[in-house]
């Protein structure tokens, strides 16, 4: 029996899509193994239920953004490899050591605080090297002389470097700038092995790199964006993955009523009727993440038909324009996903919101209940604000 969500609006995740995508990427990459990237609450799909399937296609290696992130994704999953993308605090560096985190670090005075406080614990602190080969965000200069440094702080026995990665700026569009980095990455690795620093796994692909340059996957490929049913870039030509999109934004109408000619629908009265109008209220907002710069200029289905929106979103609620429609208090409204022989995308979404499909995949507020499916089948429901309490 399915489990009752306390509000009629909520986000679905179907997760068959999700292990559809992963088999996509595998088919791509072959023995390559994949690293999936699940920060960021799992780009908004729910990190935990993202993870078991990940895990149940093959997946051992994750990472994430933070110390939270991987301390919350630790206390379920204690057999994963969980790599942190973002810089380490010195004060965090017992926490990291003892989680059994991979951390990323960018300079040599990470490495020694590191290598210093696992020496302390008679622990082993794991690291990955972040190289900076154009993207100016984290990372070692491929240089010399930072190589140099970096393995006369790699000579404990409580430090061990298990693998060095670089990312990409533009890869799903500058070929020779990606290309350019890559050589720059190669360059740093050989000068690193002269200096008898060893490096196990080397990954620089992200999802742009995965599809466009299968010469650059070395031992690992770090899956984000295309897990989640988004392509990188536009264009047919490198759309090498059937991807699926496993999110989907719905709600049901509250309350419909019909409005005259000259009457006018919300906050400052910003669409008015010029004929008879039929207006239903939905109960989502802002504040569950939908952007109110899309208020009087984007739609949503109802039965299979796009309505558009009629006034300001509001903070809990909005107005659309059923006229013509044959609906009622009670059906399912689909903001974003497919209803029939239509379809909302996040690619979609976020050119009207003049963004990226990034952003609007973590728009999403934990206000939505998240309602897990697979083959069409409710597994499980998810209500942050009541889990918490």
């Amino acid at each position: 029996m399915e489990t009752k969500i306390t509000r009629p609006a909520w986000m679905e995740v179907h997760l068959d899509r999700l292990e559809n995508n992963i088999k996509e990427i595998k088919r791509l990459v072959g023995s390559k193994e994949i690293l999936g990237v699940v920060k960021a609450d799992a780009y908004g799909h729910g990190v935990e239920e993202v993870t078991k399937t990940l895990y149940s296609c093959g997946v051992r290696k994750f990472a994430v953004a933070t110390v939270s992130e991987a301390r919350q994704l630790r206390r379920r999953f204690t057999n994963i490899d969980i790599l942190i993308f973002g810089a380490i605090q010195k004060e965090l560096a017992e926490e990291i050591i003892y989680g059994d985190f991979v951390a990323t670090v960018s300079r040599v005075e990470e490495m020694k605080f590191l290598e210093e406080k696992a020496a302390e614990l008679e622990k082993v602190a794991r690291v990955n090297l972040k190289v900076d080969t154009g993207m100016h965000r984290l990372g070692f200069n491929p240089n010399e002389k930072e190589a140099k440094a970096i393995a006369e702080a790699c000579k404990g026995e409580n430090l061990r470097i298990e693998g060095a990665y670089t990312h990409f700026a533009i890869s799903y569009e500058d070929d020779a700038f990606t290309k350019a980095q890559n050589e720059k990455y190669d360059s740093f690795i050989e000068l690193l092995h002269k200096e008898g620093v060893e490096i196990p796994i080397q990954h620089v692909c992200n999802s742009a790199a995965i599809i466009k340059d299968p010469l650059m996957h070395h031992d690992l490929v770090r899956a984000g964006i295309i897990l989640y049913g988004v392509y990188p870039f536009s264009g047919s030509e490198y759309q090498l993955l059937n991807l699926m999109h496993p999110m989907e934004i719905k709600a049901e109408i509250v309350y419909i009523r019909e409005i005259g000619p000259g009457e006018t629908v919300g906050y400052g009265r910003t669409f008015t009727a010029k004929s008879i109008r039929k207006i239903a209220t939905l109960p989502i907002g802002y504040a569950d993440g939908y952007p109110r710069r899309l208020s009087n200029r984007f739609s949503v289905i109802v039965k299979g038909k796009k309505a558009p929106i009629a006034g300001f979103v509001c903070m809990d609620q909005m107005m659309i324009d059923v006229t013509g429609i044959d609906c009622e208090v009670g059906d399912k409204v689909t903001l974003m996903g497919r209803d029939k022989g239509e379809e909302i995308s996040a690619e979609e979404f976020a050119l009207a919101y003049e963004t990226s499909p990034y952003e609007i995949l973590c728009l999403w507020s934990k206000r939505l209940p998240k309602l897990y499916y697979y083959k069409g089948k409710q597994t499980r429901v998810v209500d942050e604000l009541l889990d918490c309490q």
